[in-house]
């Protein structure tokens, strides 16, 4: 805007400037031309003030347009400026919004997650208290392992008492064995195991009293056998506690080889003792690396 305003400046100038030269070359004319009349000098005065005055106004109009332009622009920046202003402000509101809604969903995120950390931990203290409540009343049951299929013939009960008394050599009452049965599910195929029985007895001692003879008939032979089925008993656990028992098979083979007795206690507790030191193991890692290192240094 400054530098059309100079340059419209300047064009005034030269105008008027052009003006004086014009009045000089007419005065100029007036006195090589000699004398004339008073009149004629005067209109030729008047005509070429005129002529100058003409182009001046229109030199004048020119710079008044360029003006004009000037300011309708300088009017269409301030209007574009005030509504990037107001655009600004506007963004500026809604990010604020924005950060304010991100600070309670920070918050809301936070508290959820208290919540959830909070929930885990008594689901976890619930379904520990769950299994074991499931696993005392299994107490007074044992599971028997590798009787074939319909070897019970509708009696579950008397078949389960006999093995107990011809195989382990005790002899139970009716009432002392509460319930027999399979477990549920699908027939077995011939090449599969056939499914074991769940036995109930009576009392804690019974059921004690039935799987330490087991272990004892056990012990050096690899299983009992009856009618030519190789039978094994054991404590009726469930699948998380027997899962955790499954993982000490292998040092517990290796105790058998060693004939170093030991106890799995409840719900997966490796006790025995070694070269005198009663041990303690809760993970079967520890057990293994325990009697590799021992003979590894002999």
């Amino acid at each position: 805007m400054t530098t059309v305003t100079r340059h419209a400046a300047k064009q005034a100038a030269a105008a008027n400037a052009n003006a004086s030269n014009d009045d000089k070359l007419v005065a100029e004319e007036a006195e090589q031309s000699g004398p004339a009349g008073p009149k004629t000098v005067a209109m030729d005065a008047i005509t070429g003030l005129q002529s100058t005055l003409e182009k001046a106004m229109r030199e004048m109009a020119q710079v008044n347009s360029m003006l004009q332009e000037v300011q309708a622009d300088v009017q269409a920046v301030k209007v574009s400026q005030a509504k990037t202003a107001t655009d600004v402000a506007n963004l500026y509101d809604k990010l604020e919004q924005a950060d304010a809604r991100i600070m309670d969903l920070e918050r809301e995120n936070g508290r959820l997650d208290r919540e959830a950390r909070e929930r885990a931990r008594q689901y976890e203290d619930l379904r520990r208290a769950l299994q074991d409540m499931e696993n005392r009343e299994r107490r007074n049951n044992l599971r028997l392992m590798g009787v074939k299929e319909h070897a019970e013939n509708g009696k579950p009960r008397e078949l389960v008492r006999g093995i107990i008394s011809e195989a382990l050599g005790i002899n139970l009452s009716e009432s002392e064995l509460q319930r027999v049965h399979r477990t549920s599910g699908p027939l077995p195929n011939e090449d599969q195991p056939p499914r074991p029985f769940v036995m109930r007895f009576h009392s804690y001692l019974e059921k004690e009293k039935v799987l330490a003879a087991a272990i004892q008939r056990s012990r050096g032979r690899r299983g009992i056998m009856w009618n030519d089925c190789k039978i094994s008993f054991f404590p009726d656990l469930t699948r998380d506690v027997v899962e955790k028992r499954k993982k000490f098979t292998d040092v517990r083979r290796k105790l058998h080889d060693l004939d170093i007795r030991f106890t799995l206690a409840y719900p997966a507790v490796l006790r025995f003792t070694w070269k005198g030191e009663r041990k303690r193991f809760d993970d079967p890692r520890k057990a293994m690396d325990l009697i590799a290192d021992s003979r590894q240094k002999e």
